[in-house]
């Protein structure tokens, strides 16, 4: 099911180009400039449009605030918040250590339309456990 194969290291960067590294820039610069002012208490920025026109969380609430409680080492806190979250991001993290450390690529024999039903699977029972954790 799962395997791991050698890969090169160059590998990783081959599909991302210069926009790909801007637009991945600027998406991240955004994201922690709007949680930096929320937490400065300077203004109160949503930017979930789910939240904001339906008044009810999105699956990926609080990810944000969950990836920086992971990085200032409060795991438990984190996967409070959004234990999808917490997962893709360990997840992501342990995938390019992989690969750029190990030069080991994990691959798997499933098939797309099972992935997508695995993750749409995830993101269900993640915004459960949000919609039933909401403050």
């Amino acid at each position: 099911m799962f395997r791991l194969r050698p890969v090169r290291r160059t590998e990783f960067f081959q599909p991302m180009s210069c926009g790909w590294w801007i637009a991945s820039s600027l998406f991240a610069a955004s994201i922690l400039l709007v949680y930096g002012i929320n937490q400065a208490g300077v203004a109160r920025i949503n930017v979930c449009p789910t939240k904001v026109l339906f008044k009810i969380p999105c699956p990926l609430c609080r990810g944000t605030t969950a990836t920086v409680q992971l990085l200032h080492g409060e795991f438990l806190k984190a996967f409070a918040l959004n234990p999808l979250a917490v997962i893709l991001v360990t997840g992501s993290v342990f995938w390019c250590v992989l690969w750029l450390v190990f030069g080991k690529r994990l691959t798997t024999t499933l098939s797309a339309s099972v992935i997508a039903a695995l993750l749409v699977a995830a993101l269900v029972v993640n915004w459960a456990y949000i919609l039933a954790t909401q403050p």
